[in-house]
Order: C-alpha cells, then structure tokens, then sequence
C-alpha cells in the first residue's frame, strides 16, 4: 500500500487550531470551575454588537459590561479587550472575525499566545452571523 506524505500545516492552519483550543480549554476550565465562560465584546458597530451579544447567548456564554471598540485593525480598542481578558473573571475576547484585528499574521499568532497565556481565548462568531454585523 502506497502512503502518501501527510501534507504540512499551513500558518494559517495553525494558527485557528490554536485559536480554537485555546477556546476549549478557557471555556472548559470555567465550566469545570462551577461556572458560566465570560467575554468582553469588540466591536466597531451597535450592529456588530448585537450579533456578538446574540452569539454569546447562543454559546451560554455571559457578556461582561466591559465592551471595546474601535475601527477595524487601529488596535486601541483590543489592546484594551486584552487587558480586560487577563482578569481571572474574564475567559475571552468575542469579536465578529479576523478582519477585527491587526493585519499579519505574527502579530495575531502574538495576540493568541498573550491570550492563552492567561487562559483566555479569542471567538470569532460563525461566518453566518458575521455578515449581519
């Protein structure tokens, strides 16, 4: 029998497998912990935060009143999501989708290594309800 080679991961794969395990894990470790996963919102729009606060419903997840927002990519806004997702009763960042962020993908394989170095994680919500926001 012939095997083929396994083909390597790209960046990008790579990087939402580690986007999503971090999610696992942070969400696991609250529910484990007696308790509903937290998330702070960014956004750029009260549209946007609708859908997002639709989706954490959807997931069981509880929305902090600490929401972040600022234009696509700028950063100020999620520099300070970041800060607020190293408190202990903070389990993540929901935003609409990768667009959100800093361009680069150094720069967000940084962000999610930041995050789950604090056991938080980073949500994207599905592509369904994205273009709603």
């Amino acid at each position: 029998m012939l095997l083929l080679p396994r083909p390597r991961p790209t960046k990008a794969g790579r990087l939402a497998a580690l986007r999503r395990s971090l999610l696992i894990d942070a969400t696991a470790s609250a529910h484990m912990a007696g308790r509903q996963p937290a998330v702070v919102l960014y956004t750029t729009s009260m549209a946007a935060r609708r859908v997002l606060a639709h989706y954490a419903h959807l997931r069981a997840w509880k929305v902090m009143e600490d929401e972040f927002s600022d234009r696509p990519g700028s950063g100020r806004g999620l520099a300070m999501a970041c800060d607020a997702a190293e408190s202990p009763v903070v389990d993540g960042i929901l935003t609409v989708d990768r667009r959100m962020l800093p361009a680069g993908d150094d720069t967000y394989e940084r962000l999610l290594w930041l995050l789950g170095r604090h056991s938080a994680f980073l949500g994207f919500v599905p592509p369904a309800l994205a273009r709603r926001a």
